[in-house]
């Protein structure tokens, strides 16, 4: 069966192929055709049912219109909040711009090379990052060759979108001090990235400028972001090894480097009768809705993921038109005060 076009939408139509072409490209109004001709090269599309060749069309254009967006993380699970609110970011910063959102997602299936063969064969004008620096997909990745911005984690050579992660640390730390916390416990991840680094550089500089008794407990290694395996269970045995302390030796607030741990933390003091926050005072940061299971009102912060994603994008696209990009750009956050602290 013969291949319908472009050529034979305009015969069909009586008009130019360039004319065809605008009207197919939904830019009709910008290049002044009448809504006669549009009307009349439309009617002309379905009579043909005409599909537009987008591979040719990138060819010759130099553009495929589409953004690609890379995670590097296996737990994005459909009731991830965080994954909700930067996903939601993305897909608003490509309907700005015009320009279609493509998703890849680590798959064991395929080798890093292949994931990065598939990254740049040309199918996204730019890409944004979510993952960690020892990915080694990462290894052959080139802003000059393809526009990239990583969001979070400040990864070598790429301009990297990020929230303030030290004043938002600080806001939680200051709550906790006037409120006359002198013992704090900080649930750490065992990621590695700079967005985590500095959290727990901020809490520990506090503590040792202000005379304050500090433990770091770090969640194993390769944890998925759920409610189950090590972690869990480490937290819980955490809280079980502390009723047992004499009141002066117990920490009595507790930040935690993400809402998800802190929801879970509140959790667990409610199953061994650990009151909150008379017991101890519980932080997140994030300002994420509790994950299907988890309740609580804590006291957070609250950082703008949905904004970051939707930056990332629009920068993308001055680096598209040929714009320097910063090294990085870090967005405010503020102190969301609830029940738990």
């Amino acid at each position: 069966m013969k291949r319908i076009t472009l050529r034979d939408v305009a015969e069909n139509a009586g008009v130019s192929i360039m004319t065809a072409s605008a009207v197919v490209r939904g830019q009709a109004e910008r290049s002044r055709i009448s809504e006669a001709t549009r009307l009349r090269v439309e009617e002309a599309v379905r009579q043909l049912e005409y599909q537009p060749n987008a591979v040719a069309r990138s060819l010759r254009t130099q553009s495929t219109e589409v953004i690609g967006f890379y995670a590097g993380y296996n737990y994005l699970g459909g009731d991830n909040p965080f994954f909700h609110a930067i996903l939601g970011g993305l897909f608003d910063g490509c309907h700005e711009i015009g320009r279609e959102l493509l998703f890849f997602q680590k798959r064991p299936s395929l080798t890093a090379l292949e994931t990065r063969a598939r990254l740049t064969d040309r199918r996204v004008d730019g890409l944004v990052l979510w993952t960690y620096p020892q990915d080694p997909v990462l290894q052959g990745l080139r802003p000059e060759t393809l526009p990239i911005i990583s969001m979070e984690a400040r990864l070598a050579s790429f301009c990297t979108v990020e929230v303030d992660d030290e004043a938002g640390m600080l806001l939680l730390l200051q709550r906790l001090y006037a409120n006359g916390h002198r013992r704090l416990v900080y649930f750490d991840s065992s990621r590695v990235i700079s967005s985590l680094q500095t959290r727990r550089q901020t809490v520990e500089n506090f503590a040792a400028a202000h005379g304050l008794r500090l433990e770091v407990e770090l969640e194993p290694a390769g944890q998925p972001d759920d409610v189950s395996g090590k972690w869990p269970a480490k937290m819980e045995n955490w809280l079980a090894e502390w009723k047992k302390r004499p009141g002066q030796q117990r920490p009595t607030a507790a930040l935690c480097w993400c809402d998800h741990r802190a929801y879970m933390l509140l959790q667990y003091c409610r199953n061994q009768g650990i009151k909150n926050p008379h017991d101890i005072a519980v932080t997140g940061f994030d300002h994420l809705p509790p994950p299907p299971g988890l309740k609580g009102q804590l006291t957070t912060i609250e950082a703008p993921w949905h904004e970051v994603a939707r930056t990332a994008i629009h920068l993308l696209e001055d680096a598209l038109g040929g714009a320097k990009l910063p090294t990085h750009v870090r967005l405010p956050v503020k102190l969301a005060v609830g029940k738990s602290a």
